[in-house]
């Protein structure tokens, strides 16, 4: 079994991680990890890899220096290297329909301003930024290179794209949906990857919203749902599948009430047959039963399961499963009883642990509580 240690040569961010286990790890894992410590490592004012302090990495008993890391794993296992196509993406309906897919030339820092940090994973940092131009605010992701090889060919395009970036662009695609964030352009260094996305204000994430908001009805709730059902509907319409819905990828116009739907690290392209469960990335509470203890789990039951556990965690302000047995037996937390019966049909519809028993898209739409004005 492969276990991997951190090992600070000098004071680091953390003084008690003097020798910290955090394997055993697979290889999606492992790579989540040594970004998540290289966003620690790498000072905000310096994303191009300056001024990076020193940790050792050790793994399988082999010790190497953070700066070695990246490119002996590679080197280890160059599979991650390979693009991933997949044939049956549909064909965009013209070439002039797409956006265009080079990155700018022009530095970030010339064209935008960054103001702070919006939030952090581990897959990259999101900083809030001014265009210069306009002042117009805008939110840049920016993503480590090294933790994000994968490249995809998706029709329209002359070469493979990295992943993110080429699912961004599917999205782009007429209709545009908006309920779903947007990519406006990206830049492409030696170490770091930015993308510009919208930056809807004011807003916070749905968890957050939940939280602060004393008069989240039924009605509200409805109007949010029906939004992130057509958001999800449009991604799969466009050969996307999330595969991380949840309270904190999603954000809630404060002043409006629209919704946006966020964060497309962990997205796939859709995929007929399906995709391996021990490569499952998505936020555990979220995560249908099939990725738990099935070899395969699918785009379509996956998105309504993650839809019915958002659906209960906005009426109940708690999530419908407390440990994962809950979640492999479909037995969920009690209702308050000031959920309606059609809104508590809708979540159990929803949760169905059985995949092929879930409602499609539409038919969550066409459910009487998603319909009632109520």
């Amino acid at each position: 079994m492969k276990q991997l240690y951190t090992v600070p040569l000098k004071r680091s961010y953390d003084d008690n991680m003097s020798r910290c286990q955090v394997g055993p790890y697979n290889t999606e894992r492992l790579l989540a990890f040594l970004n998540d410590l290289h966003q620690r490592l790498v000072p905000e004012q310096d994303q191009e890899g300056e001024n990076m302090r020193t940790f050792v990495i050790t793994w399988d008993n082999v010790a190497f220096h953070h700066s070695q890391a990246i490119t002996t794993w590679f080197e280890v296992h160059p599979r991650l290297n390979v693009p991933d196509t997949n044939p049956a993406v549909p064909e965009p309906t013209s070439v002039q329909d797409l956006p265009n897919c080079e990155p700018t030339k022009e530095s970030l820092y010339s064209l935008y301003e960054l103001q702070g940090v919006l939030g952090r994973g581990s897959f990259g940092t999101v900083y809030r930024a001014i265009r210069k131009t306009d002042g117009r605010q805008f939110a840049i992701k920016r993503l480590c290179k090294w933790n994000n090889t994968r490249s995809i060919q998706i029709p329209g395009y002359s070469k493979p794209l990295p992943r993110e970036v080429a699912l961004m662009l599917m999205l782009r695609r007429p209709p545009v949906s908006p309920y779903v964030i947007q990519m406006y352009e990206w830049f492409d260094r030696r170490l770091v990857m930015s993308l510009v996305l919208e930056f809807p204000h004011p807003c916070m994430v749905l968890r957050k919203f939940i939280s602060t908001s004393s008069a989240l009805t039924e009605r509200i709730t409805r109007g949010l749902m029906r939004q992130l059902v057509l958001a999800v509907q449009h991604c799969i319409d466009h050969g996307v599948f999330h595969n991380d819905i949840h309270a904190d990828n999603i954000l809630v116009n404060t002043r409006t009430l629209g919704l946006k739907l966020i964060d497309f690290g962990a997205a796939h392209l859709v995929n007929s047959a399906g995709y391996d469960s021990w490569r499952y990335l998505g936020a555990v509470e979220f995560c249908p039963p099939e990725a738990l203890s099935m070899p395969k789990y699918y785009a379509v039951p996956t998105n309504v399961w993650s839809l019915g556990v958002v659906l209960y965690f906005m009426v109940n302000r708690q999530l419908p499963f407390t440990y994962a047995m809950q979640t492999l037996e479909g037995s969920i937390n009690s209702f308050k009883s000031t959920v309606s019966t059609e809104c508590r049909d809708l979540i159990g519809q929803c949760l169905n642990r059985i995949p092929e028993k879930r409602p499609t898209f539409n038919q969550i739409l066409r459910h009487q509580w998603i319909q009632s004005e109520s």
